[in-house]
């Protein structure tokens, strides 16, 4: 309660301080339009990765295209948001919480896949993001009545930073698991010194995801841009086990 309370404060100060606010608007003007051109270059570079590892279109190949297509979708519609003022807001976010739904599940499911590689084990495991994500997208109700009617602010600044906290928790967990894992078996195949960083990146990143929601509350531009850069070291990470001649992508 204590941290709801605070947040309404900073909000009526900054909003009772013309010159702040003109300031923190056009920085945030600068900030999307560099988020929007940076995702658009992500996008374009993980694509041609993606078609350039797979040679076949499984499961793997799907799930990596849901997680660099929604993230870029979700990241071009907070700049849509915020440049076209006059846009329908209630279809826009209802589009946005089903991309939204894609970006936050297919994500983990594509950790999961590439553990898979190295770790068998059954695809069930897969629902566990899919029931996390289902969850995220119901909790996100709260930011939807917040964003169009004022109300709810309390239990969404409250509940949604948890909800956050979760995904994180268990994509880092997914990826500590696979690095453990192929520094065993793949220490002399895969160049695992930078597959470690690579992965320390994606971990920091998820961290930075969560500091934002505690601070700011409302993250879809920094959570897509985010996943974007995620995926694209993801792909990154593959390109090494591809290069180990893998059966798998071979």
């Amino acid at each position: 309660m204590g941290y709801t309370v605070r947040r309404s404060h900073e909000i009526e100060f900054i909003m009772s301080n013309p010159k702040l606010a003109y300031i923190i608007c056009r920085s945030m003007d600068h900030l999307i339009s560099a988020a929007c051109g940076a995702g658009s270059v992500i996008v374009c570079e993980s694509e041609y990765l993606c078609w350039k590892l797979f040679k076949r279109k499984n499961m793997f190949f799907f799930a990596c295209q849901l997680a660099i297509l929604s993230s870029a979708i979700t990241t071009a519609m907070n700049g849509v948001i915020h440049f076209v003022p006059n846009v329908q807001r209630l279809p826009t976010f209802i589009v946005m919480l089903i991309v939204g739904l894609v970006m936050v599940t297919s994500y983990p499911i594509m950790l999961l896949l590439r553990l898979r590689i190295i770790c068998k084990f059954n695809l069930i495991f897969i629902l566990i993001p899919i029931f996390q994500g289902i969850l995220w997208s119901a909790l996100k109700y709260f930011w939807l009545n917040w964003m169009l009617t004022g109300n709810d602010y309390k239990i969404y600044s409250i509940i949604q930073p948890i909800a956050t906290a979760a995904i994180t928790a268990q994509d880092i967990a997914i990826s500590v698991f696979f690095m453990v894992l192929a520094k065993k078996k793949f220490e002399n195949i895969i160049n695992m010194k930078n597959v470690i960083i690579i992965n320390i990146i994606a971990i920091i990143l998820e961290c930075i995801i969560v500091i934002c929601e505690f601070l700011f509350v409302s993250t879809w531009l920094v959570l897509s841009i985010f996943v974007q850069i995620q995926v694209r070291l993801e792909l990154s990470v593959l390109v090494y086990i591809v290069e180990s001649h893998h059966p798998l992508y071979s």
